[in-house]
């Protein structure tokens, strides 16, 4: 996130300053899957910055990918 808001910026006028991303989640079962996951976003700066967050939330790959259930496969393993 913090990437694509850096990347974004310009398109809103935005200047950053600092950005800061926490994310929370928790897993649970046997085996164990994520439950929901939540970010929040700590901006300081000047601009657009409500409407920066709203519109990388949109377009950011990785938020975007897990919200999809992007498949996960296991690839090659080569053990020497």
């Amino acid at each position: 996130m913090s990437n694509d808001l850096f990347r974004e910026a310009a398109r809103f006028g935005a200047v950053l300053d600092s950005v800061r991303v926490t994310v929370n989640g928790e897993f649970s079962g046997d085996p164990a899957v994520s439950e929901p996951v939540t970010y929040n976003v700590e901006l300081r700066g000047s601009g657009d910055l409500e409407g920066l967050v709203k519109a990388v939330d949109r377009i950011a790959e990785i938020p975007n990918s897990l919200r999809d259930g992007t498949p996960i496969l296991l690839g090659e393993v080569s053990i020497g």
